[in-house]
This record gives structure tokens, C-alpha cells and sequence, in this order.
């Protein structure tokens, strides 16, 4: 899981960012006007700020997950969570 995450934070940027340029210099149709993406995607959240497009971000995993989520650097430093990804 971890790789899978590691992958999509480093290899959808460019790509997200072509796909909306592409969008925005059509003349058939409308300019992206705001991007609504879930809050773990944080390249959408830099290719917003890059191409100054509103972003509206969405949490839509469980409140465990986002218990986790804001407590996972403290659980890897006390070593209840290991850091090696295991397929």
C-alpha cells in the first residue's frame, strides 16, 4: 500500500497538470473552474495551486481512518507502526 501511495504523490502531478491545461486551452469546451478531489490526492491540491484553480477538498474515508491519519507520525516514531512495506 505504502508503494502505491509513494507512486501516486510523485508520478500524477505532471500528468493531472497536462490534462487540465489541455481542458483549459480547448475552445469546445468550458475552462475547469474549480477541482473537487479527495483530500488524500495532494498533487490535485499542487496543480491547483499552480494553475490558480480553486480546489474543494473532500475527506471521504472513515473516522478511523482520519484517526489515523493524524496520528500516524507519532505511531511510526514509537514503532507500533513499521515503516517497511510488506507485499
Amino acid at each position: 500500500m505504502l508503494k502505491l501511495i509513494d507512486s501516486t504523490m510523485n508520478n500524477c502531478l505532471s500528468p493531472f497538470k497536462d490534462l487540465l491545461t489541455r481542458l483549459n486551452s480547448g475552445s469546445d469546451v468550458p475552462p475547469v473552474s474549480c477541482i473537487v478531489s479527495d483530500a488524500s490526492r495532494s498533487f490535485t491540491t499542487d496543480a491547483a495551486e499552480e494553475l490558480e484553480i480553486p480546489v474543494v477538498l473532500l475527506w471521504t474515508n472513515s473516522a478511523t481512518a482520519l484517526m489515523l491519519y493524524l496520528h500516524y507520525q507519532k505511531l511510526i516514531e514509537k514503532g507500533i507502526i513499521p515503516v517497511e512495506d510488506k507485499e
